[in-house]
């Protein structure tokens, strides 16, 4: 069975369910219809939280954090077998991409685990703004949320790329 398919999967299931769970609490009117990556009106689990949105909010990322464990573990295996059975932590996106650079295994583009570092990087620093920014502010709901929006948007697509260094290396689990 090939599960190559799992980081890309990742990234849709949850894409698709924030973004469906938003549009049905604004047509309800759950939410403010506003623009949540320029405003950052609400929180990502608010745009869930309440019927009818809180159903496909729960359907879609509930079986995304099951499979987020999944290619965590398949990813340890993947690097493992890159390292030729040496030993490769893997704790956190960064190291991941890492290990990528110093292994340089045969068919992954050489772009591929900068680009990796890069949106890791970016994760984190937008989590550190946040923290740092919403320290100086009376009310810092308006930068966690904006932060949520951008910060998780760029953590899925790093699955996609996660997706593509699998393809590349000839990943056949």
């Amino acid at each position: 069975m090939k599960l190559r398919w799992l980081p890309p999967l990742i990234f849709v299931l949850s894409f698709v369910g924030v973004a469906m769970s938003l549009m049905l609490s604004r047509a309800f009117e759950l939410v403010p219809d506003c623009r949540v990556f320029i405003d950052g009106c609400i929180s990502i689990s608010a745009s869930g939280r309440r019927e009818p949105a809180v159903f496909v909010f729960r359907a879609t990322i509930i079986p995304t954090g099951m499979l987020l464990i999944l290619t965590w573990w398949l990813s340890v295996q993947w690097l493992r077998l890159l390292a030729a059975g040496g030993r490769v932590p893997v704790f956190s996106l960064h190291l991941l991409a890492t290990a990528l650079l110093r292994l340089r295994p045969v068919g992954l583009s050489v772009w591929l685990p900068w680009l990796m570092l890069v949106i890791a990087v970016v994760v984190l620093g937008l989590a550190a703004n946040s923290v740092v920014v919403a320290a100086l502010m009376e009310d810092p709901s308006r930068v966690h949320n904006l932060t949520q929006w951008h910060g998780t948007s760029a953590f899925a697509a790093w699955y996609l790329l996660l997706g593509l260094a699998w393809h590349q290396t000839g990943l056949r689990q």
